[in-house]
């Protein structure tokens, strides 16, 4: 069946499509208008560790003890700082979940920033020492203790 459209079907075509033209191109102003930004969250960089010291790139080995409220942990804890920065840590004791990061040394103190196999923030910070490093840990989960190791 062959049916021509009528001219009020046309005409009723003819004002659907302007009318849907119009809506598309209508910004405030009844022309197109600039999209709206879309708002973005930027993550703020880690606070830097500072330099790698070649002279305490190596593997560093000791002890690692923690404490909060009635418990407390300990374990043999390995070290391994690498020429880039980066670093692993890693202890004996599973309590003490193992981490990787970057460290440095800046004015004077040896400096890491890692994160352990849960996600959770592990910085730890002693003396610059060539020979021990004998310092404290923090966690993002408020946790933290002391570490010593030699190199």
């Amino acid at each position: 069946m062959n049916e021509a459209m009528s001219l009020e079907q046309r005409t009723a075509w003819l004002f659907v499509l302007v009318v849907a033209t119009g809506l598309l191109g209508c910004g405030d102003s009844g022309s197109m208008s600039e999209p709206t930004p879309v708002a973005t969250t930027t993550v703020a960089p880690a606070a830097s560790v500072g330099a790698p010291d070649p002279a305490l790139v190596g593997t560093w080995t000791g002890q690692i003890e923690a404490s909060s409220g009635n418990t407390s942990a300990s374990g043999a804890f390995t070290m391994i700082l690498n020429g880039d920065g980066s670093m692993t840590a890693s202890s004996t004791n599973p309590t003490f979940r193992p981490v990787t990061g970057n460290w440095g040394v800046s004015q004077n103190q040896f400096m890491a920033q890692t994160t352990d196999s849960n996600g959770t923030a592990v910085n730890f910070t002693a003396p610059r020492s060539t020979t021990a490093l004998t310092g404290t840990f923090s966690t993002g989960s408020g946790a933290g203790g002391t570490f010593t190791v030699m190199k």
